[in-house]
């Protein structure tokens, strides 16, 4: 039975869930907030089984094609605006900071 589905989000998400109920014979619709596209995004990181599913999709070639590295990270509001911007590294040492200054102690095994 093929579904009409609506796909809320086009974020990484949405068109990957979009991609296999198409090829599950599904008609899908994705609807997003943004009215374009921005500039820049979120960073992704593939490894383990999301390259298999890459893959699977046939777009891992692709995807490794335009693999880029990450100069900062910026933080944006609702409405798109900079909020703050962080060199890369920068971020995990000044959340480490925030915490205490170290890590905390992982659980002990059975905890």
């Amino acid at each position: 039975m093929s579904l009409d589905v609506l796909i809320s989000g086009g974020g990484i998400a949405g068109p990957a869930l979009a991609y296999w109920l198409v090829q599950q014979g599904h008609t899908v619709t994705i609807v997003e907030r943004a009215a374009t596209l921005r500039d820049g995004g979120q960073a992704v990181d593939f490894r383990g089984p999301s390259i298999e599913v890459l893959d699977k999709m046939g777009v891992l070639d692709a995807v490794r094609a335009e693999a880029t590295r990450m100069e900062s990270m910026v933080m944006v509001d609702a409405k798109g605006k900079e909020i703050a911007r962080l060199p890369p590294g920068g971020h995990q040492r000044r959340i480490r900071d925030s915490v205490g200054g170290s890590r905390p102690d992982p659980a002990p095994r059975g905890a």
